[in-house]
């Protein structure tokens, strides 16, 4: 993507075209072959490179957006990128998922749809209506953190055969949902592993797909923040604290080694680049007094590696968990109206009154 990115932007108009289409072509070409890969059950022995495979599909998608953006001058060429990768990988999953018959890379493949869709839609509302890229940042900050929190009610769905005692309701002829079955019988393990399967992957892929989005739509803002309007240095501050105290406290809840350790470098990534940029968050904080945020950084993750190794059981188990919900919730809520006035929002409302 960088090989993209900057050489195209300075040739000439028909030196460009020609580089993007040739470059096009590569990206096609790889799209096609690894989405042969997914279909064809070439590496149906071994799970994970199956969903490396999945996310090349997914890089190959956006290269191949990143491409075309290249061929059509537009204000910014940054969103606009990011409204065509999002597209091109909305169409190929949409291709796969009519080709998949695994639950879990079926699983995984409907959830990326979903994201790219949303995020889709946002940036393209934001080029229908001129907005600035800002919100389409802001929108998939908040994307992000509430597709992690709602994840388990979004991908988890209960088949009425899990709910409906069949025997009683055969006899009285009603169900929940749909047809009654003709043959009654006991679930056996294999039923609930094809479901559990897609279920699982659906949300691993969910919260990645949404700890990324988090980090981009973030990166974003840090891009184009305006530093000379004081509602969005605090908003930005705010929703820099929000952030971080979500992603590293969130992994509690789960009891999965990958989401835990993937959230909390997250939250690692938020904070050294909220540190980087806190001269334009912060214009009283120089450059030589950076230490100091540094250092009480570093002193409030001591004491939350402290109050982590501190719940052994007890009182003060429960006492220290219940601290680190509450703070996660506070976060969540938080975080909203910072990123509408991290995003310039209360500058639009009153520009369009």
């Amino acid at each position: 993507m960088v090989l993209i990115a900057f050489p195209a932007s300075d040739m000439p108009s028909t030196a460009r075209l020609a580089y993007a289409f040739g470059l096009g072509a590569v990206f096609l070409v790889c799209l096609i072959s690894v989405d042969v890969l997914c279909v064809t059950k070439a590496l149906a022995t071994n799970r994970i490179i199956q969903f490396s495979v999945l996310g090349l599909t997914v890089l190959c998608s956006c290269g191949l957006g990143i491409v075309i953006s290249q061929t059509i001058v537009a204000t910014d060429s940054a969103l606009l990128g990011l409204c065509m990768a999002m597209g091109c990988i909305a169409v190929n999953c949409s291709v796969l998922i009519c080709c998949l018959k695994e639950p879990h890379l079926y699983g995984a493949v409907s959830m990326v749809w979903m994201l790219a869709l949303l995020v889709f839609v946002s940036v393209a509302i934001v080029f229908l209506f001129d907005l600035p890229s800002a919100v389409a940042a802001a929108t998939m900050v908040a994307l992000g953190v509430y597709g992690i929190q709602l994840m388990p009610n979004l991908v988890v769905h209960v088949p009425d055969r899990y709910l409906v005692q069949w025997r009683d309701y055969m006899t009285q002829r009603w169900t929940v949902r749909g047809a009654i079955p003709e043959n009654a019988r006991a679930l056996s393990l294999s039923d609930v592993d094809k479901d559990m399967s897609r279920f699982l992957s659906r949300y691993d892929a969910g919260v990645t797909m949404c700890g990324i989005c988090a980090l981009a739509g973030y990166v974003m803002l840090i891009r184009d923040i305006d530093g000379s309007s004081p509602l969005v240095r605090i908003g930005m501050i705010a929703l820099s604290v929000a952030l971080i105290v979500f992603l590293e406290l969130k992994p509690r809840q789960s009891g999965r080694v990958f989401e835990r350790m993937m959230m909390r470098f997250l939250g690692l990534a938020v904070l050294l680049m909220a540190l980087m940029d806190m001269g334009t968050m912060v214009p009283a904080v120089h450059k030589a007094d950076m230490l100091w945020p540094m250092l009480a950084c570093v002193i409030v993750g001591l004491a939350m590696v402290v109050a982590i190794l501190a719940q052994h059981g007890g009182f003060y188990s429960l006492l220290l968990s219940r601290i680190g919900d509450g703070l996660c919730v506070l976060s969540v809520l938080v975080l909203l109206p910072s990123a509408f006035f991290a995003a310039g929002g209360f500058e639009l409302l009153r520009g369009g009154m």
